[in-house]
C-alpha cells in the first residue's frame, strides 16, 4: 500500500492500529476517493470511531464502504485487517440475507436496535452460533441525505451461552426433583417450603398447594421441634449453609 501524506495530515486518522493502516491506504484509487474530497459527516464519522474503545463500524457510499475501529477488529476475527475499506456485501455476504432488510431501514432515514441477535457467521474459517447486541444509525452527507450506516455494537454470544447453559442445567435439575422417587423440598432460610415433589406430597397425604402454605416447623413432631429450630436458626443467622439432621414429619392422617 501506498503512504497518503494528505491522509496523516487530514486529521481523520489516529495512531491506533486500524488508524495506522488507513493512513498507509492509497484513498485516490477508492470509491471513497481522497481523504481531503471526503464529505466533513463522512471525515467526522470515522475520527469518531476511530477514537473509541467501544466497538463501532461504518459504511459509506453506493458501495457501502466498510471502516471500522481496534475494538471491531476483535469481531472480525480473521476477516481483519482485509475487510478495512472493503465493500460491506463482501465483508458480510454470508449474514447478508438476515442483515440486509435491517439496512434498507436505515437507508429509509430509520434508526434500528436490537440485543442478542443471532447470527451465522464465518469470521474465522468455520460457521459459529454468534450474538451481538447493536444500533444501526443512518450517516447523512453534507446536503443531509442518508448516505451511510453507523453501528456501535458488542457481541453478547457468551452471555447468551451461559444463559442458556444455566436454564438447561436448572431443567435437568427440575426434572430430577420432579421425577426422583426420593421426597425432595426445597425450604427457606427461615423454614418455609418452596417447592415439593410429587414423592413428598404422596408420603405426606397434603396437596401440593397445601405443603406450601406451610412450613417445615408445621409438619414436623413434636419432640423433633427443638433440634429441627436450632439448625433453622443457624442456616437463618448464616452460621452454616446447610446442614443434615434425622427428623419425623406429621402426616396429614396425623401419623408420623
Amino acid at each position: 500500500m501506498t503512504k497518503i501524506k494528505g491522509a496523516q495530515k487530514s486529521g481523520v486518522f489516529n495512531e491506533s492500529d486500524v488508524g495506522k493502516m488507513a493512513q498507509a491506504m492509497s484513498w485516490s484509487h477508492s470509491s471513497l476517493g481522497a481523504v481531503e474530497e471526503w464529505p466533513s459527516t463522512l471525515k467526522t464519522a470515522v475520527s469518531m470511531i476511530l477514537e473509541s474503545n467501544f466497538p463501532m463500524f461504518l459504511s459509506w457510499g453506493p458501495e457501502r464502504i466498510f471502516l471500522y475501529n481496534d475494538a471491531y477488529s476483535a469481531i472480525l476475527g480473521k476477516k481483519h485487517p482485509h475487510a478495512f475499506g472493503r465493500k460491506f456485501f463482501e465483508i458480510w455476504s454470508s449474514v447478508w440475507k438476515d442483515i440486509e432488510p435491517l439496512i434498507s431501514r436505515v437507508d429509509r432515514g430509520e434508526s434500528v436496535y436490537l440485543e442478542n441477535f443471532k447470527l451465522i457467521i464465518d469470521r474465522n474459517g468455520i460457521n459459529e452460533e454468534a450474538y451481538f447486541t447493536f444500533s444501526y444509525s443512518p450517516l447523512r452527507d453534507d446536503v443531509g441525505e442518508v448516505a451511510g450506516l453507523f453501528c456501535a455494537v458488542v457481541e453478547t454470544t457468551g452471555q447468551v451461552m451461559a444463559e442458556r447453559s444455566l436454564r438447561e442445567s436448572q431443567e435437568r435439575l427440575k426434572s430430577t426433583f420432579e421425577h426422583t422417587s426420593l421426597a425432595v423440598t426445597l425450604i427457606s432460610r427461615d423454614g418455609k417450603f418452596l417447592d415439593v415433589n410429587k414423592s413428598f406430597v404422596r408420603m405426606l397425604g397434603y396437596s401440593e398447594s397445601e405443603i406450601l402454605a406451610l412450613s417445615i416447623m408445621d409438619i414436623t413432631f413434636a419432640e423433633d421441634k427443638q433440634k429441627t429450630a436450632a439448625k433453622l436458626r443457624e442456616l437463618l443467622l448464616g452460621e452454616v449453609e446447610s446442614f443434615k439432621i434425622e427428623k419425623r414429619y406429621v402426616r396429614k392422617d396425623g401419623t408420623q
